[in-house]
């Protein structure tokens, strides 16, 4: 199978193509957390939308944003994971213009999401994806 890179975005409080996804925990508590708006390449679309949707939710329900993550934030961070969901490595891509505490605090939580979903997400799967983090 050829190596692919799939590309999950994650702006704020927007929803992928349109699918009405539940908010996590911490949203219900005032705290704005990161929406999938693309999905992986590859699988079927519903199967992709439904991967980054689990995704979002497993590293959303981890991530504590730091008051400084302005509106302005768009940062995008390299995940390499194996199946069972354990990351291997997460970057963070030249591009991400967070400021230092934005950036630990996006690291912590995929760290802390970890395992990252598989089960059930087999088709839509890919060993690396990006994330970005936006401000929106």
């Amino acid at each position: 199978m050829p190596h692919r890179l799939a590309r999950l975005a994650c702006p704020l409080l927007a929803v992928a193509a349109g699918a009405a996804l539940a908010p996590p925990a911490a949203a219900a508590a005032g705290t704005p957390l990161p929406q999938p708006s693309a999905a992986t390449a590859g699988a079927g679309a519903a199967d992709e939308r439904a991967y980054a949707a689990a995704v979002h939710r497993q590293i959303a329900a981890n991530w504590i944003r730091p008051q400084s993550a302005g509106a302005a934030l768009r940062c995008p961070v390299r995940i390499r994971q194996t199946p069972d969901g354990q990351v291997q490595d997460a970057r963070l891509l030249p591009d991400c213009n967070a400021d230092e505490a934005t950036r630990a605090s996006i690291l912590r939580a995929i760290e802390r999401a970890q395992p990252l979903p598989y089960g059930g997400f087999e088709k839509a799967f890919r060993s690396e994806i990006v994330v970005t983090f936006t401000g929106r």
